[in-house]
């Protein structure tokens, strides 16, 4: 029988927010930047509004070498493009729509 602690052991348990819990706080983080921003700060706001992802967390890596939570961003950034709320003008730029606007204020 496996217990929790050896699933613990086996990083099947994560602090990271479902893609879902990240796409409103990822809108408001546009907000706040004055509707445009660059990735580096956009990670670094966003993380910060969710304060129970620990510093272990933060610090995964995928098999591929890039870090667990900056690829979910990114996944979640994909999924707000394809919502038609936010856009990738150029690279390292995301800037919000009014579609992403309208969603936030509800």
């Amino acid at each position: 029988m496996v217990t929790i602690k050896s699933y613990q052991d086996k990083d099947i348990f994560t602090m990271f927010p479902k893609d879902k819990d990240v796409e409103v706080p990822l809108l408001k983080v546009l907000l706040e930047l004055g509707g445009e921003g660059k990735s580096r700060d956009i990670i670094s706001l966003l993380t910060k509004r969710f304060p129970k992802i620990t510093k272990k967390e933060l610090e995964k890596n995928l098999l591929t070498g890039d870090n667990k939570w900056e690829t979910r961003i990114d996944f979640v950034k994909f999924i707000l493009i394809t919502k038609g709320e936010i856009d990738f003008p150029r690279l390292n730029l995301w800037s919000i729509t009014d579609k992403g606007r309208k969603r936030v204020n509800q």
